[in-house]
């Protein structure tokens, strides 16, 4: 008796670059995915780089490939810089961003700190 179920279709291997991690757990977490470590700096699936990524190198990206990071990134991933483009977002348009708690970059805006409640 036939049925007119698709067959199970078969995962592609994927293959991640470590070259650029330092961080042991990754490279477990990988292999307990069934995931190979690349041969080859072009051949792979997955990147993890402990590092951010210059847009360069997210230009020449195949499509099937992908990277933990993308160009910019610091800018909302780090403190310092989020919270001064924060600001600078709640300043000029400060209805929007009104639920954005006063945020101050120590010991540059140590001034401004101090004499908020003066």
């Amino acid at each position: 008796m036939a049925t007119n179920e698709d067959p199970p279709k078969i995962s592609p291997p994927i293959y991640i670059d470590l070259s650029n991690c330092k961080y042991d757990i990754v490279r477990q977490c990988a292999n307990s995915l069934g995931w190979t470590e690349a041969k080859t700096s072009d051949d792979w699936t997955v990147c993890w780089m402990d590092t951010s990524v210059a847009p360069e190198r997210v230009m020449r990206l195949k499509n099937y490939q992908r990277i933990n990071h993308f160009p910019g990134m610091n800018g909302i991933c780090r403190k310092v810089p989020l919270a001064r483009n924060l600001n600078r977002m709640k300043k000029q348009f400060p209805e929007e961003y009104s639920f954005i708690p006063t945020s101050w970059v120590l010991p540059h805006e140590y001034v401004k700190f101090v004499n908020i409640n003066k």
